[in-house]
């Protein structure tokens, strides 16, 4: 849970979509949705329709699903630059390899 939080944490983000993920199931907000330190004191002691200050707004669903996308995007960029260059690679070899006589060494 520890680990999960400090993710959170760097992800700036709060419940799936927001913080009412918490609130509407009477869920006292974690801390890990704090932008600054125990900014949910407050909201434990208050009413229900309370909602601290301080928060990350987005959700961590958009949150983790940007990074997944970026990380995605670097990925196939990666792969895509390999197989162009080992195309480069084998057309050099099979044009070295082909003799004048359309028969291969």
């Amino acid at each position: 849970p520890y680990a999960l939080m400090v993710r959170l944490i760097q992800f700036s983000c709060c419940g799936g979509k927001n913080s009412a993920d918490y609130t509407s199931q009477n869920i006292s907000i974690p801390d890990s949705c704090c932008s600054r330190k125990n900014c949910t004191e407050r909201a434990l002691s208050s009413t229900k329709t309370h909602v601290p200050r301080n928060l990350f707004t987005k959700g961590c669903a958009h949150e983790l699903g940007g990074r997944f996308r970026r990380v995605l995007t670097a990925v196939f960029s990666i792969e895509v630059t390999a197989v162009v260059f080992q195309s480069i690679g084998l057309v050099f070899t099979l044009r070295t390899l082909w003799k004048d006589d359309g028969t291969y060494t």
